[in-house]
């Protein structure tokens, strides 16, 4: 897992959110 400090991190729970 990639460390929360990764933008690629945000950028996944931001597809999360999206996503619900």
């Amino acid at each position: 897992m990639a460390d929360p400090d990764t933008p690629s991190y945000a950028a996944e729970l931001e597809v999360l959110s999206k996503d619900e």
